[in-house]
């Protein structure tokens, strides 16, 4: 099952995988998932561990209850939703908006 919503994406180097999933940071390393929560008294990051598990080419999350899935495309993780998006290059920011 996944949430759906805002699209879920991630990036993979070597076997690190970082994922943004329904607002919140994952890591997974060496069979090793933890998510990244900012701290409330300033703006570090503090590791909690979390559920995730990594099988064949799909990165699955579990949080809040529900289990996201994402799947690597090369570099990529990437939800159903953000599989259907097409990236566009632009010179700069103001561009980027523009095409929105």
């Amino acid at each position: 099952m996944s949430i759906d919503g805002l699209g879920y994406a991630g990036v993979k180097k070597g076997d690190h995988l970082v994922a943004c999933v329904s607002g919140e940071i994952f890591s997974y390393k060496a069979g090793k998932c933890t998510q990244w929560e900012k701290s409330m008294f300033d703006n570090s990051l503090k590791p909690k561990e979390a559920e995730c598990q990594l099988t064949g080419d799909t990165f699955k999350v579990k949080i809040h209850g529900h289990e996201s899935e994402l799947k690597i495309k090369g570099s990529l993780l990437l939800n159903h939703q953000m599989e259907k998006n097409l990236a566009v290059k632009t010179i700069n920011f103001e561009e980027a908006k523009g095409k929105i």
